[in-house]
This record gives C-alpha cells, sequence and structure tokens, in this order.
C-alpha cells in the first residue's frame, strides 16, 4: 500500500536522457523524458488510442517542448513535472 499524496523518487536526474525511460510507481506503468528544454516530463505509460507503452517510442520535438511519439502511431503526448536534482 502506498500514500498517494506524496513524493517519491522515480529516478535520478542523470538518469533520464534522450531517451524514454520505463518505470513504475506506486504499482502504475509510468514513462519518464526529457522535452526540448530539457525538463523532465512524466506520463502514464500507454498510449490512450493503442494501449501499447509509450516507453517503446521515441523523443520527438514540437514548438514549445517535446513529445512521445509510438513507433505505431502518428499522435504525440507530452506532459511536465518537477524533478528534484541529487
Amino acid at each position: 500500500m502506498f500514500v498517494g499524496d506524496a513524493w517519491y523518487v522515480s529516478a535520478w536526474a542523470d538518469e533520464i536522457g534522450d531517451a524514454p525511460v520505463a518505470r513504475r510507481l506506486l504499482n502504475q506503468p509510468v514513462v519518464l523524458y526529457r522535452d526540448s528544454d530539457g525538463k523532465a516530463a512524466a506520463l502514464y505509460d500507454s498510449c490512450c488510442h493503442r494501449g501499447a507503452p509509450l516507453s517503446f517510442g521515441t523523443v520527438v520535438p514540437k514548438a514549445s517542448s517535446a513529445a512521445i511519439m509510438g513507433s505505431y502511431s502518428t499522435r504525440r503526448a507530452s506532459a511536465s513535472i518537477s524533478l528534484a536534482r541529487r
């Protein structure tokens, strides 16, 4: 059992690079990545259209930040999170 309204470490800052990183947080699949500005982002690791893991996709730049695009789709997903440096 996990406390839902709390901070949990998902990765060290240097673990999140150009490629999506799959993790399991609070028993939920999550994908971590960096946008074009180097800011960390996290999404639920599942394409809402196909159900495939977004972590299998690639990070692609877009006008204001970046998005993850699955290798199986032309749709993109994006989000942002806070990041604590070690």
